[in-house]
């Protein structure tokens, strides 16, 4: 699976309005871009808590990589109803969005949760390639902590590139862990934030991350039937 996953940073005066992205920007962004690309489906990620890296983090999904790439195109072309879509962020946040390419491995695509714990790996500014994300030693570490209730399932987003396809993106890698409740997310967030995993995960990765609990706002992709199509149509 291919999937784009859209960063909103929770930077000082931010701002963003959760009923409006939902009712209106995401039926308005899905609809059209599906006309323009094979997009899949989108889902959202909204923090539980007001001191999270992030206001949103939006994924859209994709069964190929040249679907993907014809997402990516629509944007990078400015085409006028992409045109129209990006004016419509200043309705709901004056936080500029983020794009990151990824391909997604995960463990049960059946079993999503209800809330995400995410855990966000920086590339370095020095790395002119991507090394390759170290997941077994990933699930070793689930393993060795598995006296905690774990996740229902596991999600790894290989980053391959910003919207760009020759840029750099701004992660090596998103790690995703889906949970029923808020207070298993919680529970394994504060688990995984105490020092020994802490510096668990960095002798790992030799990077430090950042981390979010998150509620998964389902989206209704019935609300984009009206922009699927033309409007001289």
């Amino acid at each position: 699976m291919f999937r784009i996953t859209i960063t909103y940073r929770n930077e000082p005066g931010a701002t963003f309005n959760w009923d409006y992205y939902m009712k209106n920007h995401l039926p308005l962004a899905v609809g059209t871009s599906m006309r323009h690309s094979g997009l899949n489906f989108c889902d959202a990620d909204k923090p539980v808590n007001d001191d999270a890296p992030y206001k949103c983090v939006c994924m859209v999904h994709f069964d190929s990589e040249q679907s993907m790439r014809n997402f990516c195109d629509f944007f990078l072309t400015e085409h006028p109803e992409s045109k129209k879509i990006d004016n419509d962020e200043n309705n709901y946040t004056n936080v500029a969005p983020e794009m990151v390419v990824s391909q997604c491995e995960t463990d049960n695509e059946a079993n999503k949760g209800n809330y995400r714990l995410k855990l966000f790996f920086p590339r370095q500014q020095h790395q002119q390639t991507l090394a390759k994300v170290p997941e077994e030693e990933l699930r070793k570490l689930l393993d060795d902590n598995a006296s905690v209730t774990g996740p229902l399932t596991t999600e790894l987003d290989n980053c391959h590139s910003g919207l760009e396809s020759d840029s750099l993106p701004d992660y090596w890698f998103i790690w995703v862990l889906c949970f029923s409740t808020r207070e298993e997310a919680e529970k394994f967030a504060s688990h995984l934030s105490e020092d020994k995993n802490r510096r668990a995960l960095k002798q790992i990765t030799g990077v430090d991350f950042e981390l979010m609990t998150s509620e998964i706002m389902s989206f209704d992709m019935s609300l984009t039937e009206p922009h699927r199509v033309l409007a001289d149509d």
